[in-house]
């Protein structure tokens, strides 16, 4: 009997290692990225696609952009896997792995409950997220062409839009233990720093980049509250970008509640050339905007103040 049983986990095991290691995934590749190019209106392109053991797959040379955009974001070798012992303690635990073309890696991971999926609660039970010598130019790009596609309305704001992009290394940690029947259990830190930071301007507009000074989001979780501290922000020699306040946590992390507030400020030749823009178009004063961050997550409200 125990030759029997252990012949046929033998069997499955190397069943399973046989499809998972000649799987076509170039196949899959080419239907993957065709239907999400379609869902998200994106342009998607992956080169490489393959397996990692024990549970997990590898995309190599990823490109995402927007339509219309000639630049967008290029990852060198991107690895999803899921942690196999946390399985068999009913954890869905899942690492995302990014390398850019330099070296830099950025690592987020998190884990939830799957007894808790099955009830419908998609709260998770960790957070954590690693960056060391990260570019996040690419991702800059691509948020910005978003930006630009979303305020077609207001041309004065689309072209300020097209004038810029950021560039920098993002280093740093996330560490964030959740507890979702008792959120006031929850805690942990955020401290994320961008190095080597630097606000591009259109050379058209005949003004030098600007190097931050400083560029720092830190935040404590505690007793169910995200307090950001009041030196996070970005700050450079015509721009100063201050956050402030704090996230109250629910069950339904979509329906957490903010509660911050945001300042932008534009000085020296920033304020001379794009000013009127800030307030002629965005009801800002004296090249500065003052905003209340409101309302549920998953749909922030923005007011002025």
């Amino acid at each position: 009997m125990k030759k029997a049983v252990a012949y046929t986990i033998l069997f499955i095991l190397s069943f399973l290692f046989f499809v998972y290691t000649t799987f076509p995934y170039t196949i899959a590749k080419e239907a993957l990225v065709n239907k999400i190019s379609k869902a998200t209106s994106l342009q998607i392109s992956v080169r490489d696609l393959g397996p990692i053991l024990p549970l997990g797959f590898s995309l190599g040379n990823v490109e995402v952009k927007v339509a219309g955009e000639e630049k967008g974001i290029e990852i060198e070798k991107l690895d999803v896997a899921m942690t196999l012992w946390k399985l068999l303690l009913l954890q869905l635990a899942v690492d995302i792995e990014m390398e850019d073309k330099n070296g830099g890696v950025f690592d987020l991971s998190g884990a939830m409950g799957i007894i808790d999926l099955i009830g419908g609660s998609f709260f998770p039970k960790a957070i954590e997220l690693k960056a060391e010598q990260f570019d996040i130019g690419p991702f800059a790009t691509f948020g910005l062409g978003k930006g630009k596609e979303a305020m077609r309305h207001q041309a004065m704001v689309a072209d300020l839009i097209e004038k810029f992009g950021v560039s920098g290394l993002l280093t740093g940690n996330v560490d964030l233990a959740l507890d979702a029947s008792n959120i006031a259990n929850s805690k942990g830190e955020v401290h994320l720093n961008l190095k080597k930071g630097v606000l591009k301007i259109d050379p058209s507009l005949g003004m030098a980049d600007q190097a931050f000074e400083k560029a720092l989001v830190k935040a404590q979780l505690k007793s169910g509250r995200l307090t950001i501290d009041g030196r996070s922000g970005i700050k450079s020699q015509g721009l100063l970008l201050d956050i402030g306040g704090g996230i109250n946590l629910r069950q339904n992390p979509m329906q957490s509640l903010l509660n911050m507030t945001m300042t932008v400020k534009l000085d020296r030749g920033l304020k001379d050339q794009f000013g009127f823009v800030i307030d002629s178009a965005l009801g800002g004063r004296n090249g500065t905007l003052n905003y209340k961050i409101s309302g549920a997550l998953g749909q922030p409200i923005f007011s002025k103040l």
